[in-house]
């Protein structure tokens, strides 16, 4: 999809340039990216229908909405079976986390070291290579 190669590229291009609100401008992209992207690969009404057959449904639905938690595991619910079932868990808690981390935009200081930003754009990358190969193995049985 074009349009969200665009806040990637953005991300990537903020993180070299000399911007002073630089690290705001990093996070936003990959928040937009990330909220665009689940929305996506896991569209609300194909989330909700699947709920009913989790076995763990917290946290899945907020609001009668699915959560980015419900998201992942949507988009992992081919993989979500043991031995795997635990390691799925904790690995979309870590997503969650940093997509959750794209929140201190609203703070008008972040404090975050340009190695610091490096690794959340790797974070990034690494979790956009997995969930969308993931994704492209559910869409393609």
């Amino acid at each position: 999809e074009p349009g969200l190669a665009r806040p990637y590229i953005g991300a990537r291009d903020a993180l070299y340039g000399n911007n002073a609100d630089r690290a705001r401008h990093i996070l936003s992209s990959l928040r937009e990216l990330w909220n665009h992207l689940l929305r996506r690969l896991a569209p609300d009404d194909l989330v909700v229908a699947w709920i009913p057959g989790v076995s763990n449904q917290k946290d899945l639905l907020h609001e009668g909405r699915p959560t980015r938690r419900a998201r992942v595991l949507y988009v992992c619910r081919e993989l979500n079976n043991d031995p795997l079932t635990d390691f799925l868990m904790q690995d979309t808690r870590a997503l969650v986390k940093l997509i959750e981390l794209f929140n201190r935009v609203h703070e008008l200081e972040t404090e975050l070291t340009d190695e610091q930003l490096r690794a959340i754009l790797l974070k990034t990358d690494s979790w956009l290579m997995y969930i969308l190969q993931i994704s492209m193995g559910n869409f393609h049985k």
